[in-house]
């Protein structure tokens, strides 16, 4: 008795594991005639001096980008003048905040405008589903208006096992250009 009861509670167990189906739906993303690509918001001139550079942010923002599933997006900001792209930042959120100390860098070393000049540069904002950036959507292109100012060569002290750990005999390496973040 004890072995028949023991064997029909082993049958219903295992029938109600076969019983039970999964229905699970696996995610789609739209097709991609039907992404809704971000919108980038006008931006005013921006104005680069001494006295701003360290202290002063602008903030590019856009409408968000839908691929048909609630997924993260990322959003990447780019500037473009005469034909030379620059990644500028990138943001979980459809507002990029840039430091203007950045902005200058960027303008400045990578789109070749000279500093102390004013300039009109093109800025859009590619929106992409994921981390692997598997689909992406490419919002329309702005202008505005950048007065660049010449920021000042910063140098560092290096110190290391090279030299015994020494702060007075430590490196000075300098930025290549100002505002450009690289040291030589």
């Amino acid at each position: 008795m004890k072995y028949i009861k023991f064997l029909s509670m082993m049958l219903a167990a295992a029938m109600t594991f076969v019983a039970c189906e999964t229905d699970v739906d696996q995610p789609q993303l739209l097709p991609e005639s039907e992404f809704v690509a971000p919108a980038l918001n006008a931006q005013g001139d921006v104005v680069i001096n001494g006295d701003n550079i360290k202290v002063e942010k602008v903030t590019f923002t856009c409408t968000e980008a839908d691929f048909g599933q609630p997924i993260q997006v990322n959003y990447k900001l780019y500037f473009a003048k005469d034909g030379v792209e620059a990644f500028v930042a990138e943001n979980s959120a459809p507002a990029i905040t840039v430091e203007k100390a950045t902005l200058n860098g960027v303008v400045v070393n990578n789109l070749g405008v000279a500093a102390n000049e004013s300039a009109v540069i093109n800025a859009y904002i590619i929106a992409f589903a994921g981390a692997s950036e598997m689909s992406t959507q490419k919002s329309n292109v702005i202008s505005f208006s950048v007065q660049t100012f010449k920021a000042a060569m910063r140098k560092y002290h290096l110190c290391g096992v090279f030299n015994g750990w020494d702060a007075a005999n430590a490196v000075e390496i300098w930025e290549n250009k100002g505002g450009s973040n690289i040291y030589e």
